[in-house]
């Protein structure tokens, strides 16, 4: 799971390099976001520790250093995620899964 989740935080970092918003219009970034959302509740349903998920993060970015705005964005979003329950059913994971995900990108297209 580590390696699944250091590969996809290192290509999301890499896309949200500081130039991410003249490169990505409003909805690509938008999907940027909420597929780290997504990554992110998949982690906390499956046990990852949140101290874990913002240590990758940080390991990551020591190799990407993506602009400290998108850190704290993603910050945000693995706080938000480790507020929310675990469940117990796969089908329930799947829908926190996906509501979580989705909840992001509809805050991120209101925003931009």
């Amino acid at each position: 799971m580590k390696l699944k989740l250091g590969f996809l935080l290192s290509l999301l970092l890499v896309s949200c390099q500081p130039s991410y918003a003249a490169v990505y219009d409003n909805t690509q970034m938008c999907l940027l976001h909420a597929e780290f959302a997504n990554t992110t509740m998949e982690a906390r349903q499956y046990g990852v520790s949140k101290p874990k998920l913002l240590s990758i993060l940080h390991e990551e970015n020591k190799l990407v250093r993506v602009d400290k705005d998108v850190i704290e964005l993603y910050e945000a979003i693995i706080d938000d995620a480790y507020k929310q329950p675990v469940v117990p059913y796969e089908e329930t994971k799947q829908i926190m899964i996906n509501s979580f995900s989705n909840a992001v990108y509809n805050i991120c297209k209101k925003e931009y």
